[in-house]
């Protein structure tokens, strides 16, 4: 399994806004394992280095920490689930982790961690991030991917399907999904995915950062991309946004049974027999598709049997 991992853009100085809660103390008990104000404020500082967005903005900060306590919550049921299923994920893999976003950066990896130092990240918070992404993808791998299964009369089907829409148009579409779970207040959601859109679109640039980051959908470590698509082949509630945006403009937060989306419209085709995918691709689609589908609904049962108490 490929590991996809965040790109830090690493910076000679950067000067962090004071993050509420203190150090010590219990943020949240997952499970009776706690996640602690110390390990929110750790992931607050390698986000604020990662997203480039402003964050000398408290406002900003304050909904970033709620986000953030969340991701940690998620991270920590994961890796729970890993260790449940007696996953291991080695010290090796880890470093492999770093190896993999230091060579992203184009710097060597002994270079890339004295950097993230330098601007005063701890290095166990990456490898913490990097060990519950590779724990769940592990449980994914053998508890998910055996399960799914791309038939030839799926793909006769959708070609089918492809050559009816030849002449209509496709949207290359990036996206943000922050989900609306089970005991998540909707409004810390809702308010954190208006200031994330507002700071978006005075720096669009940081759009992929932001995707890795905070995004729960497939795309997210491909920096939200979403591919080519036609505008019923996603939800009707984000199809009628798209089609009235513009090339390279990013959408208002759109609500779907899933939570909300931020879109970027990057641009638009006319739908040809010469761009239609191969066999091959096609099952791949179709594959991942209803991989994710199954993933995430392995996380949401896990979730909603888990024990969670949120606490300062």
């Amino acid at each position: 399994m490929r590991l996809f991992l965040l790109i830090l853009l690493l910076v000679t100085t950067f000067t962090f806004p004071t993050f509420a809660s203190g150090r010590e103390g219990i943020a949240a008990v997952v499970n009776a394992e706690a996640v602690t104000n110390s390990d929110v404020n750790d992931r607050l500082k390698l986000i604020a280095l990662s997203t480039g967005l402003p964050q000398d903005n408290q406002e900003l900060v304050t909904r970033l920490r709620a986000q953030v306590k969340d991701m940690l919550i998620d991270e920590t049921l994961r890796l729970q689930e890993a260790n449940r299923l007696e996953i291991k994920v080695t010290d090796a893999e880890i470093e492999e982790g770093f190896k993999q976003i230091a060579t992203n950066n184009n710097i060597p990896v002994d270079k890339f961690k004295e950097g993230l130092k330098r601007s005063g990240i701890n290095l166990q918070t990456l490898a913490d991030q990097i060990r519950a992404q590779v724990g769940w993808g592990k449980v994914i791998q053998r508890q998910v991917r055996p399960r799914i299964e791309v038939t030839d009369a799926d793909i006769d089907i959708e070609l089918q399907q492809l050559r009816k829409n030849i002449g209509k148009t496709q949207y290359l579409l990036a996206e943000i999904l922050l989900t609306v779970d089970e005991g998540r207040p909707e409004s810390e959601v809702q308010n954190f995915a208006a200031r994330l859109t507002s700071q978006l679109r005075q720096k669009p640039e940081s759009f992929p950062r932001a995707a890795r980051e905070f995004s729960q959908a497939s795309g997210a470590q491909q920096g939200g991309m979403m591919g080519w698509v036609l505008a019923d082949q996603i939800p009707s509630e984000l199809s009628a946004i798209v089609e009235g945006m513009k090339d390279q403009s990013i959408s208002d937060p759109i609500r779907s049974p899933l939570g909300y989306h931020i879109l970027l419209l990057r641009e638009r085709r006319s739908v040809t027999e010469q761009i239609m995918p191969t066999r091959e691709q096609i099952m791949q689609n179709i594959g991942n598709m209803r991989l994710e589908r199954a993933a995430r609904r392995y996380y949401q049962d896990l979730r909603g049997s888990a024990f969670i108490e949120l606490r300062g």
